[in-house]
């Protein structure tokens, strides 16, 4: 059972670890779960006692003197919120680059320009406007007909995955997909043209298409 009370000694550990984990260039999620795993608790347990107990230092600088906390070193930054182009663009970015082999989050660690907490950030946009829109727009236009273009040599894992819009695709000759249910999930999916020399290094493709199953 997780102990509830915590001491001045944990946490002068657990601010002093986020500190350890930042100069490391590492998540405060890392810092967390090292903390949780250390001292018995939950990750989550520990995020929410620590932002909490930025609010009580805040209001106490006497208290965070006593602990030897440099609440400078704490700040909590206001995210900014995503436009609706912004988003739009984020997803457009890293749907292009899965399309040529690159992960989820290689390409949001690149659109972050190699910074972690803003490559979280923008990992959970995408993966959040993927949940709720499933819709697939191009120019504008929402797309029911998805045509390969022939400058795409290779399709990646999960490329078009969940897009239920997609009522048909046509696929150029040459094309290599290199991952796992590529259109998985497109429940929508009625017909797929086909062209020579596809090269299906994952036959997964198949068995996914109008399916959740794995």
């Amino acid at each position: 059972m997780e102990n509830s009370k915590w001491s001045d000694g944990e946490i002068k550990k657990l601010f002093s670890g986020v500190e350890e984990a930042k100069h490391q260039n590492k998540s405060l999620l890392h810092a967390f779960k090292v903390h949780a795993k250390k001292f018995g608790r939950k990750p989550n347990s520990v995020r929410n006692f620590y932002y909490q107990e930025i609010q009580n230092l805040n209001a106490s600088n006497k208290r965070a003197s006593k602990l030897g906390i440099n609440l400078e070193k704490h700040l909590i930054a206001q995210p900014e919120k995503f436009s609706k182009e912004q988003a739009k663009e984020l997803v457009k970015e890293i749907l292009r680059k899965k399309c040529l082999g690159v992960s989820v989050r290689r390409a949001c660690l690149e659109q972050a320009g190699g910074d972690l907490s803003k490559m979280v950030r923008l990992q959970n946009k995408f993966r959040n406007v993927l949940k709720y829109e499933k819709e697939l727009y191009m120019n504008g236009e929402r797309v029911t007909r998805l045509v390969i273009p022939e400058t795409v040599r290779e399709l990646g894992a999960y490329a078009f995955y969940n897009f239920t819009g997609i009522k048909s695709i046509v696929l150029h000759e040459g094309l290599k997909f290199s991952g796992e249910a590529v259109f998985g999930n497109c429940n929508s999916l009625e017909s797929i043209v086909l062209a020579p020399n596809i090269e299906w290094e994952y036959l997964q493709f198949y068995r996914d298409l109008g399916s959740d199953e794995e």
